[in-house]
């Protein structure tokens, strides 16, 4: 008795694609009978996860695009849906003419999550080409940080600073209501975020932070914490003034991670019952007299 691929019910076949690399299924969609339904199903697990100018690591499930197929998952040739995408805009073709830019801005418009990556100058550019309203993570490199363009998706932001020169004032306008997390790495001296006030009332952090990094900085003033953070972190990083950054804490702060460097002084800090997790290392802390940690942390 001989079986086929059409003798397996497709949820079977699912389980054993997904065991396939991109590579592999690439290759295997390519053998099989045009518009059969298991073509359709290695071709639908292919095109879930892309990626544009990522290269490829181990155990790596993002299926890295070429400029053919862009253009043929945006008109339409082929016939699958994106659940995230994930591009270095650098490589990205920009040297497309405007109708087919427009076309595929369009599509991934339609691709409920987008994650890029870049410098600076490089994102600005493609935002100024491409819609950037389904970006959900940003990662910048270097630059001066001014962030443009209708973000009115995006939930996690990180800056990375190393090799860049140093700078104690970042304009950043970026209107997200959504935006959650922020990580700042790099040796810098940070003193002041110039958010869009006049918007969404930010003084110095967006209030729907939920999760905070800081990594290798200088953190010189930091103050108003937002109120429903409940992850803060700060690696190898300096604090002018640990006990004002800490004196005004959020009540629903789970997770503090403090790696602050040299002699630093954390008494009188009071924290929130929520804590659940406090972690202290590679810290000179002088004085631990009068700090309020919640019972079960004791």
């Amino acid at each position: 008795m001989t079986l086929s691929l059409s003798d397996f019910p497709l949820e079977i076949l699912r389980q054993v694609f997904s065991n396939f690399s991109p590579s592999e299924k690439r290759h295997f969609c390519m053998k099989l009978p045009t518009n059969c339904k298991e073509q359709d199903l290695v071709r639908a697990m292919l095109y879930e996860k892309v990626k544009i100018g990522i290269p490829a690591t181990p155990n790596d499930d993002h299926h890295l695009l070429v400029k053919k197929e862009i253009r043929n998952l945006a008109n339409g040739n082929i016939r699958a849906s994106v659940s995230l995408l994930r591009m270095n805009v650098r490589y990205f073709p920009t040297d497309l003419a405007p109708p087919l830019l427009e076309s595929i801005s369009d599509y991934f418009d339609k691709i409920p999550k987008v994650e890029i990556e870049g410098s600076n100058e490089d994102v600005d550019i493609y935002a100024k080409r491409m819609s950037v309203c389904s970006v959900v993570k940003l990662n910048l490199t270097g630059g001066n940080c001014f962030v443009g363009g209708d973000y009115s998706s995006l939930k996690h932001l990180k800056f990375c600073f190393e090799g860049s020169k140093p700078q104690t004032h970042f304009p950043l306008m970026l209107c997200s209501k959504s935006l959650s997390t922020i990580e700042i790495q790099g040796k810098r001296k940070l003193k002041l975020f110039e958010l869009p006030t006049f918007r969404y009332d930010w003084k110095f952090l967006p209030a729907k932070i939920t999760k905070l990094k800081f990594e290798n900085c200088r953190v010189v003033l930091c103050t108003n914490l937002p109120k429903l953070l409940t992850h803060l972190v700060l690696v190898n990083c300096t604090l002018s003034d640990p006990e004002l950054l800490l004196s005004n804490l959020s009540p629903q702060l789970k997770h503090v991670e403090l790696d602050i460097g040299s002699k630093q002084s954390l008494a009188d800090i009071q924290f929130p019952p929520s804590l659940e997790f406090f972690k202290v290392s590679n810290s000179e802390i002088s004085d631990f007299h009068c700090v309020h940690l919640p019972i079960l942390l004791r």
